[in-house]
């Protein structure tokens, strides 16, 4: 079964968080999505089951929500540019001491780098590049309370461009005698129409289906669109319709 496009960015972030934790220098760290809620609930409560596995304590990773550009703007479709990123939290007392990792964030930093950047997720990402600067250090001692530090690494990644994506014709305006038309080149299309110049859409007040000529006297604005199941719904085309 195909991954669709609107499943990738929420997939993202706990794919990339599996890729950390398979793993090996990441046994003893927590590592943590952002999206899952309260986030220093969430380190706590892995730090708490890592030290229990390993006891070692004082460094967590946190995967960050995915930001997304698009790097095409004149092109209707095609892929986003995703920019996921983590941030590696590190408390230097605790992870000093006896039960502390030893590994600083400077060192998980560049251990995540190593492990995402040769990374390819085949039908979700291609493959992920350093962006720039790829490790920089962050100040959140004021998200997570105490005196923390931080280093963000970042890259970029586009989505997997294996989803085509059709979009419905724009309805096409006629007349015949004392009435209006309405045509569409997909085949199997609905259009809809409103003649109260609001948004034509199934289901929205003021939109009719159309079904065949639609009668006119004097001058009348009428916007229509077309929608079919598995597609994306037309532009909506808009026309000043005077029949004497």
């Amino acid at each position: 079964m195909s991954i669709g496009a609107l499943d990738v960015i929420d997939r993202l972030p706990f794919e990339l968080q599996a890729r950390l934790e398979a793993d090996e220098y990441f046994g003893d760290i927590p590592v943590v999505v952002a999206e899952e809620g309260n986030v220093a609930q969430e380190l706590a409560r892995k730090q708490a089951v890592i030290t229990e596995k390993s006891g070692k304590r004082g460094v967590a990773v946190v995967v960050l929500q995915v930001l997304a550009d698009d790097p095409y703007p004149n092109v209707a479709f095609g892929s986003l540019l995703l920019r996921p990123a983590f941030q590696v939290v590190e408390n230097v007392e605790l992870n000093r001491d006896a039960n502390g990792t030893g590994k600083s964030a400077r060192q998980v930093a560049r251990r995540i780098r190593d492990v995402i950047k040769p990374l390819r997720l085949a039908g979700l990402t291609t493959e992920f590049a350093p962006d720039r600067p790829c490790i920089e250090p962050v100040e959140i001692a004021g998200e997570l309370g105490g005196v923390v530090k931080a280093y963000q690494v970042n890259f970029i990644t586009y989505e997997a461009d294996s989803e085509a994506v059709e979009m419905v014709s724009e309805p096409q305006f006629g007349q015949e005698g004392g009435a209006f038309t309405l045509s569409c080149a997909t085949a199997g299309a609905e259009i809809w129409y409103s003649t109260d110049d609001s948004y034509p859409a199934p289901g929205r007040p003021g939109s009719a289906k159309y079904e065949g000529p639609v009668s006119v006297s004097g001058e009348l604005t009428v916007r229509a669109a077309a929608f079919k199941a598995g597609l994306i719904g037309s532009s909506v085309a808009r026309a000043t319709i005077e029949i004497a």
